[in-house]
């Protein structure tokens, strides 16, 4: 996760520079979309797991 916001940060900061961040040059930006929301699922998968099911008797 440390990694993905460094890897926004540093997409954030190019985007600043002439000519960083074009529609030639998005998909640095869209494979950062895509990891994100890959981080996002996992967390999603997590909570339900181990906070939802945790209070369900069967799943003890």
């Amino acid at each position: 996760m440390i990694g993905g916001v460094i890897w926004l940060l540093s997409l954030f900061f190019l985007s600043f520079k002439s000519g960083g961040v074009t529609p030639e040059r998005n998909l640095d930006v869209d494979i950062a979309a895509l990891y994100w929301h890959f981080v996002d699922v996992v967390w999603i998968v997590i909570f339900t797991v181990v906070y939802l099911f945790g209070v369900f008797e069967g799943f003890n």
